[in-house]
């Protein structure tokens, strides 16, 4: 969740920043990337990305580095901007990254990529004067709000091999009218295009099978080509059932390709890499989900905050015994999900974890568990009966609320700690503890034979 949160945070920062006419000098910004003769400058791109001989290499004195696996990874180091050309190599190490903010809020108004480079950081080029941009075909990924908000950015062509356009990485971008996308892309981000008010035309490669919702949010005149198909943006939502479809049938896909990964203690946290369509079919099974023991060599011991929260797509989730921790609200709104097996491992359910999981049928509560946690099956309208184990010493605030046909519940007699609205709204609920069994009108009586009262 904290990395989710910090997330949010930094976006809000940038598109804050975009107000403060940061990127470059005054000069820079009342000529509109234009040099001394009055003449703009030129775009310096390349049809395949490479270096412009018309514009001279730019020193590599300019450059922070820093080592990577099989180069360097470059930050600039200059506030001038305008026309940059990346080297290839700085200090006889192959340039293969453009670093994170590494030329964040600098009046950069064009730059040439070299072909060595794969990857693009987080927010590379934000709050800069680009005007095009061609990204070389050796570049598989493009992080997050690496071109947010740059308001000059008209032309995007991606040659490369990027299967992601992340959350807000063109957002903001309001003159951009032309995006070319390869056909290795799959998935389109939250908010990717969102406020690209100028962009009217956009081709979907027939690879894609994932598009959040909020991707194009803003642009109201776009019409986006899909297999053949055009929709309009009072017409996205049949779009995303076309991308439904087209992911049922997407062949099957490696869990890593599905999930990211946090290093924790024993192992790897994971959490959901791709949103809305598409997340569900790695494993050719519409709505079943299977979360592997093993990502990457690494074991999988724990499952992050939110992590599925509001999917509308798993009906049947099965979580392998490795996790020993699942995080609040991980299953939180999962309208669809009907059954759910939970790893013996787990000491605790966290706040929130099923609420509002409407056609959830059933659950079977680990034996090692002993807390329940405030609001975890509120919501839960399709929960019938729950043996909650021996072992569980506590049940917080609304851990039952409103689970409007839950029938029974067995308490163990080792809980000493219930919260008094824990079954708030549940009605027809008749609850038994050590042997005595209370109706919703009778729950007080409960409460106080549990404090010893």
């Amino acid at each position: 969740m904290r990395k989710k949160v910090l997330a949010f945070l930094l976006g809000t920062l940038l598109l804050t920043l975009s107000v403060c006419g940061c990127g470059g000098s005054e000069k820079d910004s009342e000529s509109g990337g234009k040099d001394d003769s009055g003449q703009t400058r030129g775009s310096g791109l390349t049809q395949n990305g490479g270096n412009d001989v018309s514009i001279p290499l730019t020193p590599e004195t300019l450059f922070d580095v820093t080592d990577t696996e099989g180069g360097v990874s470059i930050v600039y180091n200059d506030i001038e901007g305008g026309d940059i050309n990346i080297p290839a190599q700085i200090g006889g190490k192959t340039v293969t990254e453009i670093g994170e903010q590494a030329f964040w809020c600098i009046g950069v108004t064009s730059v040439i990529i070299p072909e060595e480079v794969t990857k693009i950081g987080k927010a590379a080029f934000n709050l800069t004067y680009l005007e095009q941009i061609v990204i070389p075909e050796n570049v598989t990924e493009i992080d997050e709000w690496a071109f947010l908000n740059c308001t000059r950015l008209n032309s995007v062509k991606i040659l490369g091999n990027v299967t992601q356009i992340k959350e807000m990485t063109f957002s903001g971008c309001s003159v951009l009218s032309e995006v070319t996308l390869p056909n290795s892309v799959t998935e389109i981000g939250a908010s990717a295009f969102a406020n690209c008010r100028s962009l009217k035309n956009l081709i979907l490669p027939d690879s894609v099978i994932s598009v959040d919702r909020s991707a194009f949010s803003g642009c109201e005149d776009i019409t986006i080509t899909y297999q053949g198909t055009d929709y309009s943006y009072e017409e996205l939502e049949v779009l995303y059932a076309a991308l439904n479809e087209a992911a049922s049938v997407a062949p099957s896909l490696p869990a890593e390709d599905f999930f990211n990964v946090v290093e924790v203690e024993g192992g790897v946290s994971i959490f959901v890499t791709r949103e809305v369509v598409g997340l569900y079919f790695y494993n050719g099974e519409e709505g079943i989900v299977h979360i592997p023991e093993q990502i990457g060599g690494q074991t999988v011991v724990g499952i992050e905050s939110a992590t599925f929260v509001g999917s509308k797509y798993i009906v049947d989730l099965t979580i392998p015994d490795t996790v020993v921790r699942i995080g609040s609200s991980a299953f939180n709104g999962c309208e669809e999900l009907v059954h759910i097996t939970l790893p013996s491992g787990l000491t605790e359910l966290e706040t929130s974890l099923f609420m509002f999981c409407k056609k959830l049928q059933e659950i079977s509560i680990p034996s090692g568990v002993t807390r329940i946690g405030d609001s975890v099956f509120s919501g839960c309208d399709s929960l019938s009966t729950i043996y909650v184990p021996e072992g569980v010493t506590e049940i917080g605030y609304f851990a039952f609320k409103n689970c409007e046909n839950l029938s029974l519940v067995s308490l163990p007699d080792s809980l000493v700690s219930l919260k008094d609205e824990a079954f708030d709204g549940s009605e027809n609920v008749t609850v038994t503890y050590k042997g005595v069994a209370y109706k919703y009108e009778e729950l007080d009586a409960l409460y106080s034979a549990i404090k010893g009262e």
